[in-house]
């Protein structure tokens, strides 16, 4: 399982605080090299060979949600919050469904009578009515109806991990619904989309834009300014530079998933009046 970032989680009902693991759903899945999103570091192919089966989605418990997000925030990630309306453990009976008083039999001591053992031993008997709990079930608890569980508006804080890219999912594990049977949880699911960038383009981890350039400064070269998605720079230009002209920069492109590597970034020369040009 490949594990993205960390994260907490406060509940409007229940008081739920922990931490959450997120993981890529898309390279989980192992999902077809035409969504563009098939890059597992090889390093981690070794964590994939868990069956589809367990990352299925199961409708009952798992929760799926959207998340937008800006271009840039996708490139250096960073953490947001989403609310999410799912069932928690009912905060009256606690998930039993039901709801109790003190027991008439034994007047809430759990205990029928209590015996002899030996010489100077003594045993307590449970009460066969409540079986030593004190309580019985009178009713259906008044709050949740009897189902355990309850609807509550929590907040997610989600650290997005820097390289995400759009169409790709966060598994939160644990936040899902609750299971009242075995009192366990599902998943979160939060779909990425990420918005469009007026200035950079995208392709993998690399990062691409275009530079308008005079024809005075292609022709002398010098000293010009280049965006990138961690702030400007500067670029030397040679002499005689021709529009079209692609220039590498290594390294200033978009973090590589569970990487230390990042992509490149690809100036292109343009017309000074044709920002917005594009190569066809």
């Amino acid at each position: 399982m490949i594990s993205l970032a960390v994260g907490r989680v406060s509940c409007a009902v229940g008081g739920i605080d922990g931490f959450l693991v997120m993981t890529n759903l898309e390279e989980m899945s192992n999902a077809s090299s035409d969504t563009g999103y098939n890059r597992i570091p090889p390093n981690y192919s070794d964590r994939l060979s868990r069956s589809r089966r367990e990352i299925s989605f199961r409708s009952d418990i798992d929760i799926e949600t959207e998340m937008t997000i800006s271009f840039l925030d996708a490139c250096k990630g960073g953490k947001k919050n989403i609310e999410v309306n799912k069932k928690e453990f009912c905060t009256v009976c606690t998930g039993s469904g039901k709801n109790f008083d003190v027991c008439p039999d034994c007047k809430g001591t759990g205990i029928e009578k209590t015996v002899r053992k030996g010489i100077f031993g003594k045993e307590n008997i449970p009460c066969q009515k409540c079986g030593g709990s004190r309580k019985i079930a009178v009713s259906s608890c008044p709050r949740c109806k009897g189902s355990g569980s309850t609807e509550a508006l929590c907040t997610v804080e989600l650290n997005i991990p820097a390289g995400i890219d759009d169409g790709q999912t966060l598994v939160v594990r644990g936040q899902g619904n609750v299971n009242v049977a075995n009192r366990s949880y599902g998943d979160l699911r939060v779909l990425i989309k990420v918005t469009e960038h007026p200035v950079f383009r995208r392709n993998e981890y690399d990062i691409h834009v275009d530079v308008p350039v005079s024809e005075e400064q292609c022709r002398k070269g010098g000293q010009i300014k280049v965006p990138c998605i961690h702030g400007d720079i500067i670029m030397s230009l040679p002499e005689n530079t021709k529009y079209k002209t692609v220039f590498r920069l290594k390294g200033k492109g978009i973090m590589k998933l569970n990487q230390t590597e990042q992509g490149d970034e690809f100036v292109r020369i343009v017309a000074a009046d044709s920002a917005k040009f594009n190569e066809k």
